[in-house]
């Protein structure tokens, strides 16, 4: 379709959101997007990101929620949904970094 001289595709692509957030030890997330994909992601690098430091302590790090799809602890702080999908390591690379392949 054609609109305004732009070129639509039939398929709009699908906007990914977070359907489950988790806490974990040593400020990891486990994170369950709307595609069924679930990732660990390692919050601790972003500690030191001023926006972020309030979150150091532990209790307020674990009462993360969901809201509109988006991971938020807080009504001014929350994560980038794409940041926690794209630098987030999947289940299965965490068995594969911790069991590595005894014939390499």
């Amino acid at each position: 379709m054609v609109r305004n001289g732009i070129v639509y595709g039939k398929n709009k692509p699908k906007v990914l959101t977070v359907v489950s957030v988790t806490p974990m030890h040593d400020y990891r997330l486990k994170v369950t997007f709307s595609n069924h994909e679930t990732k660990i992601f390692d919050f601790k690098p972003y500690l030191s990101v001023p926006d972020f430091a309030h979150l150091h302590d532990s209790v307020l790090f674990n009462k993360c929620y969901i809201s509109l799809g988006i991971v938020t602890w807080d009504e001014k702080t929350e994560i980038s949904t794409d940041l926690l999908y794209f630098d987030g390591v999947t289940l299965s690379e965490i068995t594969k970094l911790e069991m590595p392949d005894d014939n390499l």
